[in-house]
């Protein structure tokens, strides 16, 4: 079958052929999960120069235009196929199949023709000599390019192999340009013989090469991975850290808000106090000094005297009566920057800020909102002071109490209410915490009245104040012992 002239020649020839068989079998195989789009094209195209081979070593017992023609096809795919598979390494551009597949036929039948018309030795080795040569060094220009992007050592084994492939095919192509000088490779002649090992060891090297190619591209993708996966957990852990420090802030925000609305309270009230104190000092020294005359008077039996300052005294609270209503006037007359107030926008605002000053002191707040859109005619800035310090008010009783309890809670509701036929917003506030003693009750919306150790009073005074302003009030009461005890605040403002 291969008219070898001594069995161990054709022990060779069967070895050799085994090896070019075998290879790139070996290589696929041993690939694993390395072996993507561009390694099975890779790997096809050896598949194409392996029957290649077999229906080259079949020439004599199969027809030429089979044992020639459809072989050397096989190399000719085994070319389209590694360039392909190279040219994808370096670019995402879409494969000429269409012109790939006329390239194919037009060589396939040309070489046909010339192996039909005895010409098989001479321009037939030469058409494909120069043909095979041409794509071998597109491939070695493609491998360059895939070298400068992986850094593959196992591309340097590539281009040797294609420099030694190209330069069989030239040397034997070129031989049938000479009379008596075409190269069989099964001649078995010390020059085939030559040929025949220089293609067993390109084709080694050209399997083994692009395994290792292989190898090295999934080792890189490794490294990207685990590169990648370490920014990420730096970045990861910068996230952290920047998260953590601007929850510091806003912890420091909210507590600055909480701390601001307590004291704008305490500011808005002083105002008012300053000009009592200022407008009521002088009534009452001349009140004072008048007492006392009516009392050294009375001891002296001077009842025309009594008459008289009697009479100056009456003068004196009367004025002061009457300044009192002009203070009151004043400021009544005084209205806010008043504004169309969406209740739910307002609370989703300052609900974030008060859970958080909770949660840092242990409590839990719990808020049930209306399901009815509510609008009120209030001042937005006002009204968020009073609703925060309604919260701070009972932070800072369960601050005070002496014995902690285990579960804290503040409960907030905001609903639609009727009264006296209109429909008005009410917000309830309730807590577990001390509440409020009678005494506290009957006057805690006066200034200066307070259930607290460091309070000044002035909180729930300013916020009634306010609150009559805008034609609503407030009311104040403890929750019974049998729901817990603690302090019970609702606030009711017409709707707009």
């Amino acid at each position: 079958m291969l008219n070898t002239n001594h069995p161990a020649v054709a022990l060779v020839l069967l070895v050799g052929l085994t090896i070019i068989a075998l290879v790139p079998l070996v290589a696929w195989l041993t690939l694993g999960s390395g072996r993507d789009k561009k390694a099975n094209l890779w790997f096809l195209g050896m598949l194409c120069f392996v029957l290649n081979v077999a229906l080259f070593s079949l020439q004599f017992t199969l027809p030429a235009w089979l044992a020639f023609g459809v072989a050397n096809t096989g190399s000719l795919l085994m070319m389209v196929f590694m360039i392909e598979s190279l040219r994808q390494e370096v670019s995402t551009a879409q494969a000429p199949w269409k012109w790939i597949c006329l390239f194919v036929a037009a060589w396939f039948c040309t070489y046909l023709i010339l192996i039909q018309e005895g010409h098989r030795g001479t321009w037939g080795i030469l058409f494909m000599g120069i043909t095979m040569a041409l794509m071998q060094i597109r491939i070695i220009f493609l491998l360059v390019k895939v070298k400068a992007i992986y850094n593959s050592r196992s591309c340097l084994i590539l281009i040797f192999a294609f420099a030694l492939s190209i330069s069989t095919n030239l040397i034997r192509g070129a031989s049938g340009l000479f009379q008596n000088m075409f190269i069989d490779l099964l001649d078995f002649s010390t020059v085939s013989n030559f040929f025949f090992i220089s293609i067993l060891i390109a084709s080694i090297l050209v399997n083994f090469g692009y395994w290792g190619f292989v190898l090295e591209k999934v080792q890189i993708s490794k490294n990207q991975e685990a590169e990648n996966a370490r920014k990420q957990e730096l970045n990861s852990l910068a996230f952290k850290e920047y998260s953590e420090e601007l929850q510091k802030l806003v912890e420091h925000r909210d507590q600055m808000l909480m701390l601001v609305s307590k004291f704008s309270a305490v500011s808005s009230l002083a105002v008012f106090n300053t000009a009592i104190i200022h407008e009521l000092s002088q009534p009452i020294q001349s009140l004072s000094l008048c007492l006392e005359g009516l009392e050294f008077n009375i001891q002296q039996a001077n009842w025309n005297e009594v008459s008289i300052q009697t009479d100056n005294a009456k003068q004196l609270t009367q004025k002061m009566g009457a300044t009192l209503h002009s203070l009151r006037s004043l400021i009544q007359t005084q209205k806010t920057d008043l504004e169309i107030l969406e209740i739910s926008k307002v609370l989703g605002q300052l609900m974030p800020i008060m859970h958080a000053e909770c949660k840092r002191n242990g409590i839990e707040l719990t808020f049930i909102k209306s399901n009815e859109e509510v609008y009120i005619k209030a001042n937005k800035v006002l009204l968020e002071r009073i609703l925060m310090n309604l919260v701070a008010n009972s932070i800072e009783a369960f601050k005070a109490m002496e014995h902690l309890r285990t579960e804290k809670f503040i409960h907030m509701k905001s609903a639609l209410v009727q009264e006296d036929l209109k429909p008005t917003w009410q917000l309830l506030v309730e807590d577990n915490a001390t509440g409020f003693t009678e005494d506290i009750l009957k006057t805690i919306t006066d200034p200066f009245v307070t259930n607290k150790l460091t309070g000044l009073g002035v909180g729930l005074s300013f916020a009634n104040l306010i609150l009559r302003l805008w034609e609503g009030h407030m009311h104040t009461s403890n929750r019974t012992t049998e729901e817990g005890g603690g302090a019970l605040v609702s606030i009711r403002i017409p709707q707009a």
